[in-house]
């Protein structure tokens, strides 16, 4: 009975919200020219006071134009004096609220009195009990060009070739994290010209004509809460190639921007199976929507990817001409479709973030590897040459020394390094200990249901640590004994020794070669348990 309630329910918000928020008229495009996170304002967790639950009381209009996004927010029963945050800290960088034009704000009866700190990314509205607040303000796209190159825009909002990528993150103004935990049922319009194909993780509840202007489609979208608004991207575009699929009672959506040749369909398929796989194991909370944009490099170092919500977002290089994708790209994939579930369903309190990002990001990279072996598209080669990369990097990394002072670049590449080590000793004493064995998936399968069981839960590293002594039963012992000496002491990992332990010998001695994993004679079952091929 809840589920078509719940449908009801959605369906009349957006059908107040499309009715209610028709301008009075609507640009058109004709010549369209050619990311951690932080919010200022972030929600916190739930209070232990229970506070009233607001419903629809939040929505957004968004209409596209030839350089820019014109949005309008409404919020319902504003309190007298309102806060809204300018968007904050995101992917690494601070600097997206330098594209936000405010234009003002007005309730009812006309325009209120608005004050802007810029420093504090705040935005305070006198609403004088007025019964809905409404800020408008326009967001810049901007285009690559040899005064923007992709690196500097890649997280801003594009529109290039008639394509639109945004990232909710950097255009979204948000209401004060006091209200913002109360809301739920968010309702969303983008309106954009009708021939134009829309991607995006927000779930869709209305599309049709507008009726002031047909060329003009409007699409609905209800969201349930703020996370899920804020942990989003669009892509919108009419060149966009979009395949719709079924994995059980759950949609997959996988678009492309043009340019991507022959490989397109190799691409879907690796998606779909991958994804089905995570899905069969940590469970299904939504639809997935998937973008492959091109990257602006043209090489395997630009291989990237951004993990949302309910879906992602992956950088490929276009120009490949021929219908066999490589491994690189799936192990991109796999790495991107596992942060739907660790790293944005299940995500670190903020202030825990950078002691727990090794789990975040080097425990989905080797589970990811880990899945790919399983299910048989990578060989055991590529496994072993990703396993001894990221030994060295970790070994080679001065942050793993506190007195070499490390680069940026080292910092942020560490956690990485030191997460893989960290999984492969985690999963090796398991594998050794633990009869029947709890795995690293039983782990984050773990970790995922006490998120499924909270409103607002954020784990911390002591979650991540009781959660798994929890389950390791005989195991519990030499893991207290590792997570001390490796994140608390901070003892570096003895990794040849590490390796030894499941039969692989590591050649990492001379700097000019690539570091390899040799295995022994005799693999003993602990190997062949953890890396097990189709």
């Amino acid at each position: 009975m809840s589920q078509p309630i719940q449908y009801s329910w959605n369906v009349l918000i957006a059908a107040v919200f499309l009715i209610f928020l028709t301008p009075a008229c609507t640009p058109t495009l004709h010549h369209v020219p050619d990311t951690d996170d932080e919010l200022v304002g972030r929600i916190q967790p739930a209070p232990t006071v229970t506070e009233e639950i607001r419903r629809g009381a939040l929505w957004y209009q968004l209409v596209l134009h030839q350089d820019h996004i014109s949005v309008r927010l409404r919020l319902l029963n504003p309190s007298p004096r309102t806060s809204f945050f300018l968007p904050g800290p995101w992917a690494g960088h601070n600097d997206f609220a330098e594209d936000i034009t405010l234009a003002g704000a007005r309730g009812p009866d006309g325009p209120l009195p608005i004050t802007i700190d810029r420093n504090q990314g705040r935005i305070d509205v006198d609403t004088h009990n007025a019964s809905w607040v409404e800020v408008d303000y326009s967001v810049q796209l901007h285009t690559q060009s040899a005064h923007q190159p992709g690196e500097q825009i890649r997280y801003r909002g594009q529109l290039r070739e008639e394509v639109l990528l945004a990232y909710a993150p950097t255009f979204l103004i948000l209401p004060s994290d006091a209200i913002s935990r109360t809301l739920r049922d968010i309702a969303i319009e983008l309106r954009v010209p009708t021939h134009w194909e829309v991607i995006t993780t927000w779930p869709l509840v209305h599309l049709g004509p507008s009726g002031i202007d047909p060329r003009i489609q409007i699409h609905g979208f209800i969201v349930d809460d703020v996370r899920s608004l804020r942990d989003a991207f669009i892509a919108a575009g009419p060149t966009i190639d979009a395949h719709h699929h079924q994995i059980d009672a759950h949609k997959i959506t996988i678009a492309f921007e043009p340019g991507f040749g022959p490989v397109r369909q190799e691409i879907v398929t690796a998606i779909h199976t991958i994804v089905h796989a995570y899905m069969n194991r940590y469970g299904a909370r939504s639809d997935v929507t998937v973008f492959v944009t091109t990257a602006p490099e043209q090489t395997h170092e630009a291989l990237r990817g951004m993990g949302r919500r309910a879906g992602f977002v992956l950088e490929l290089p276009a120009a490949q001409t021929t219908p066999r994708i490589d491994e690189q790209t799936l192990i991109l994939i796999a790495h991107e479709a596992l942060h739907m579930w660790n790293g944005h369903e299940l995500v670190p309190d903020p202030t825990h973030e950078p002691q727990t990002r090794w789990f975040k990001e080097g425990l989905t990279h080797y589970i990811a590897l880990q899945t790919l072996r399983r299910l048989g598209l990578i060989e055991e080669k590529t496994l072993l040459d990703e396993l001894a990369k990221s030994a060295a990097l970790y070994t080679r990394n001065p942050a793993r020394q506190a007195q070499n002072p490390p680069s940026r670049f080292d910092t942020a590449r560490f956690p990485y390094d030191q997460g893989m080590m960290l999984a492969l000793a985690i999963d090796t004493i398991l594998h050794e200990s633990t009869p029947p064995h709890f795995t690293l998936d039983d782990w984050l399968i773990d970790l995922l249901e006490n998120a499924r069981n909270a409103a607002f839960y954020q784990y911390t590293e002591d979650d991540l640590k009781r959660t798994l002594l929890a389950g390791a039963g005989p195991a519990a012992g030499r893991l207290n004994t590792l997570w001390n000496r490796s994140l608390h002491q901070q003892i570096p990992i003895p990794v040849a020794e590490l390796f030894q332990s499941i039969g692989l010998h590591w050649l990492d001695a001379d700097p000019r070669l690539s570091p390899r994993l040799l295995p022994l004679e005799g693999l003993p079952p602990t190997y062949l348990q953890i890396f097990s091929g189709p």
